[in-house]
């Protein structure tokens, strides 16, 4: 019951709202105050339900995403865009560089400009496909790969099979592992090794 809705005869009064107050005041009750077991009761039930509910959301956010793939078919710039193809001004700051940004150079020096290769998202491997290949290429290990074959190879699947093959002792048997790694000149200690003669 609000204060303000019934007059002194009974009936009903049509409610009237003050400029400024969107809500209507409330007069609690007298007995609110006073609880008996079965409201208790109705509480520990009611706090039982939010927590399992709680627990319930926990495991929906574990495992958010794991029944199903989606797949954005414009793909994140962000995932691309370390492997695209991108151009880096060189230019050091200062010399008018501070000045409003909006502007723009008209005439940038190409020295300046560095065009750093990439791979276009049209050109890539995965293009189209719902698989994500890093098109990196790591430098560092490049000083390691073979360019050339070597000399007893005459095809890239036989040297590639004889680097799949381990050589290491943790891998074959004793006899196995010094056969693979036997030289194939061996000499006594002292004895006088005559250098290559040149045969043309």
């Amino acid at each position: 019951m609000t204060i303000g809705s019934c007059s002194r005869n009974g009936k009903q009064k049509p409610k009237q709202e003050r400029k400024g107050y969107g809500t209507e005041l409330v007069i609690p009750v007298v007995g609110a105050t006073f609880r008996n077991s079965d409201d208790e009761g109705d509480d520990f039930l009611k706090r039982k339900a939010f927590k399992a509910f709680e627990q319930r959301d926990l495991v929906a956010l574990a495992f958010a995403g794991d029944n199903e793939f989606t797949f954005s078919e414009d793909r994140d710039n962000e995932k691309w865009r370390p492997d695209a193809p991108t151009t880096v001004d060189m230019t050091l700051p200062g010399w008018g560089s501070w000045v409003v940004a909006v502007l723009k150079r008209v005439n940038q020096n190409p020295i300046l400009i560095k065009k750093v290769p990439g791979v276009a998202p049209a050109a890539r491997a995965d293009a189209g496909s719902r698989v994500i290949i890093s098109e990196r290429k790591d430098k560092k290990a490049s000083r390691y790969m073979v360019k050339d074959l070597p000399h007893p190879y005459t095809t890239k699947a036989q040297f590639e099979s004889s680097l799949e093959m381990p050589i290491g002792s943790e891998w074959n048997t004793r006899m196995g592992f010094q056969k693979s790694t036997l030289p194939k000149v061996i000499k006594k200690m002292g004895t006088v090794i005559d250098p290559i003669e040149k045969l043309f």
